[in-house]
């Protein structure tokens, strides 16, 4: 049987794309003219451009430094893959191994997905909360030319075959608790000193832990430590998610609120942002949630509405924020107590057309609580608008 050159996976002849990736499968790779790896890892190789074995997933049984046996790929695409895989020093505990493979059109671009895939793993191992998944190991295998990643397995499920699994739409009290838990790691990651802002907030990278039922935050191959001043950030994102500013190069952490409100939308409306990425959020000329899901209530709409503002001062001014938000919405939910948004935290802001509410004592790129004559933030030294009283 073939493969398909970009990720390995088992391809038919005549078959124009991969089934898996999606990638054109004009080149398919045929084993029988593959050079033969090492016996014991179940693998065939072919030289990349980095001249390291590439292109073919791991078989079942492959055994990784002598300690990860593989049990089936479960994920990945044109860059590499992610497996299921059995911790056999740990009573075979199942753990989720991510692999980069070398197959590059230049050094500069294999150079790149390299650093990217370090700064992943150095990331992950600096990071302690409940929605980002534990760090094993981080290794090259000298062997296979691969860099592998070792984390700890979720098993749930992303939110985007959550949403598949409910014929395409989920009911706002199960997308408002999603959305605290995406929140409230959010908040973590945004509060860190300098603060990492995420940059790919999307259904497929939201997961479900099984045991714990918790919102997991996954796959942080181009998120970024972001300096307060830093302009001219790589704008990596996908279309429909990604805010207007990540495209001019700015990136702050009003730029994931506005990826989670875009995801909430999604899951909520069943419509996908990225089939009308650049104006599927102009609510003057298109249907605001309600009108494409009138379950939907109108604080939920009013704060979807919020999150996904063009301009990030108009949006939640921190995750905090919106958690907060959202907690008010769940006990809305659950108990049938209408709420206000706390007076003592939000300032009323007009714009054309809508009244908005900034927090009045959070940072503006940071979103930490400060005094209301700090000029700098004592967190991220990013400077603050006019003084607010």
């Amino acid at each position: 049987m073939p493969f398909c050159p970009e990720c390995g996976a088992p391809s038919n002849i005549g078959d124009p794309y991969c089934g898996e990736c999606g990638a054109p499968q004009d080149n398919l790779i045929n084993p029988s003219v593959a050079s033969a790896g090492p016996a014991r890892t179940g693998v065939m190789s072919m030289t990349g451009s980095g001249n390291t074995p590439s292109g073919i997933q791991l078989a079942p049984g492959t055994l990784l430094v002598d300690r990860y046996k593989i049990v089936k790929r479960i994920g990945g695409g044109g860059m590499g893959s992610v497996y299921l895989a059995e911790d056999l020093n740990l009573a075979s505990r199942s753990v989720a191994v991510k692999e980069m493979i070398e197959m590059f059109a230049d050094e500069s671009a294999r150079s790149k997905a390299i650093e990217d895939f370090k700064r992943e793993s150095e990331l992950l191992a600096k990071l302690d909360h409940p929605s980002i998944p534990t760090i094993y190991q981080y290794f090259f295998d000298t062997n296979r030319g691969r860099y592998y990643l070792v984390m700890k397995y979720i098993d749930g499920g992303d939110l985007a075959n959550r949403q598949r699994a409910t014929g395409g739409k989920v009911d706002e009290l199960t997308v408002t608790k999603w959305g605290i838990d995406a929140c409230d790691v959010l908040d973590y990651i945004h509060t860190q000193v300098p603060p990492i802002i995420y940059r790919d907030l999307k259904p497929a990278n939201l997961m479900i832990d099984g045991r714990t039922n918790r919102v997991m935050l996954v796959d942080f191959g181009i998120a970024r430590f972001v300096a307060p001043t830093q302009k001219g950030v790589t704008a990596i994102g996908t279309m429909g998610y990604a805010p207007p500013e990540l495209f001019a190069g700015n990136v702050e952490a009003r730029s994931d609120i506005y990826s989670l409100g875009a995801t909430m939308f999604h899951l909520m409306t069943g419509h996908d942002p990225q089939d009308n990425p650049l104006l599927i959020f102009d609510f003057n000329k298109n249907p605001k949630p309600r009108q494409l899901e009138p379950e939907i209530s109108e604080e939920m709409e009013e704060m979807i509405i919020r999150s996904v503002e063009h301009k990030p001062e108009n949006r939640f001014a921190s995750a905090k924020a919106f958690g907060q938000a959202l907690q008010d919405h769940l006990r809305y939910l659950q108990e049938g107590r209408r709420y206000e948004l706390n007076p003592q935290m939000f300032e009323t802001v007009q714009t054309p057309g809508l009244v908005l509410n900034i927090a009045a004592n959070s940072c503006v790129n940071c979103g930490r609580e400060l005094a209301n004559d700090d000029v700098f933030c004592a967190f991220c030294g990013s400077r603050q608008p006019a003084k607010r009283t």
